[in-house]
């Protein structure tokens, strides 16, 4: 399937801040079924990133009475009720392509490195507290990712920078500005993956694991003080590969068994087609069994997957349910488990890759 033109014909790989990884978590090459003609824009990463990687026949899951699957499940966490959720009009990730004609916009930034980017007229950043933005450089190729982004009497600032390599893996240290460490990117589904009326749409599928945020309840703290070694891991513990580190407070705020960076996915042995989805559930369905879910942020009250703004407000309402009670969502969390093999050298649990999905239905 070819979604856009060739990717960008820059062929040096981690020049920019954010770009690599080190050796020892770079994840060994395995066959896939990605397309070479792709557009790194709108889908991006290499092919044997963890984002693009499906589960292998090697996968093995965490009991459904293990502590993690257990928690993941749970109705109700430290007296909170626990729901399901996606994201799309705030508390997301916009997604916005920059051209060299756009203004040139400095952004004084509290973390890392300042930017000084081309941001397209009326850009600007979710709603909601996190103020998340991307925006892909006019090389197709590098997109500047931004934290609590915000435009005051000063001009704008931010509370995290970093520039990702779209043809990279995507993931840390320092190299996103999600809570995992990671690219905002990842796991995001796109609105030409679910808009028909998108020009890069073609047949509604998924094809890339998604991004899931679980509230602090869900979360694993084990030790160590909040900062960065360094070599840019977070030194306050409890994350796994592919994260590399978690939140700034998770001391205080953490309080369950699931570490930052966990796999979460639908056993192979669930039929999708027995569960009479929609197609637009389907298509999640078939996404978390194909290449699952990692945990790379935190939701309040939910377990939480993430679409871009301006997908199609019937796709969110399928998706959502009628009155937005998430009941489809809900279905797909309680067949959601916890892979326990997920490691650079076993992504996905190593072994035989899932088949490519098809199309959730014929029309």
């Amino acid at each position: 399937m070819v979604v856009a033109d060739l990717v960008a014909d820059d062929d040096t790989a981690g020049d920019v801040a954010g770009g690599s990884t080190p050796d020892a978590e770079v994840a060994a090459p395995v066959e896939t079924i990605l397309p070479v003609d792709r557009h790194a824009a709108l889908w991006p990463f290499a092919p044997d990133s963890p984002w693009n990687t499906p589960l292998g026949a090697g996968v093995a899951f965490e009991p459904e009475d293990g502590p993690m699957t257990e928690a993941l499940h749970a109705e109700e966490l430290d007296g909170d009720v626990v729901g399901s959720w996606l994201n799309s009009e705030e508390f997301s990730i916009p997604v916005v392509q920059a051209s060299a004609d756009d203004p040139v916009v400095e952004i004084d930034d509290a973390f890392r490195e300042d930017a000084a980017i081309n941001l397209p007229e009326g850009a600007g950043p979710a709603a909601g507290t996190d103020g998340h933005l991307v925006v892909i450089r006019p090389d197709g190729r590098h997109a500047d990712e931004f934290f609590s982004l915000r435009e005051g009497d000063d001009g704008w600032t931010s509370e995290r920078h970093h520039v990702t390599d779209l043809l990279g893996s995507g993931l840390g240290p320092e190299a996103g500005v999600r809570a995992y460490g990671g690219s905002a990117l990842g796991g995001l589904v796109r609105r030409w993956e679910v808009d028909r009326d998108d020009p890069g749409y073609t047949d509604g599928v998924i094809r890339h694991a998604l991004a899931v945020a679980l509230p602090a309840s869900m979360l694993r703290y084990d030790d160590g003080e909040p900062g960065y070694d360094d070599a840019g891991y977070g030194t306050a513990l409890g994350y796994v590969w592919p994260a590399t580190e978690q939140d700034y407070d998770s001391p205080e705020d953490y309080g369950g068994p699931i570490p930052m960076g966990t796999l979460l996915a639908i056993p192979p042995d669930i039929d999708l087609g027995a569960l009479d989805l929609p197609r637009e559930l389907h298509a999640i369905a078939t996404a978390l069994q194909t290449y699952g879910a990692y945990v790379v942020d935190r939701a309040a009250g939910a377990v939480t997957l993430y679409a871009e703004p301006g997908v199609p407000d019937g796709w969110l309402d399928v998706v959502r349910g009628p009155d937005a009670s998430a009941a489809g969502l809900e279905r797909l969390r309680q067949l959601l488990r916890v892979v326990t093999n997920n490691a650079p050298t076993s992504v996905g649990g190593g072994g035989e890759r899932r088949a490519a999905p098809a199309p959730p239905f014929s029309s």
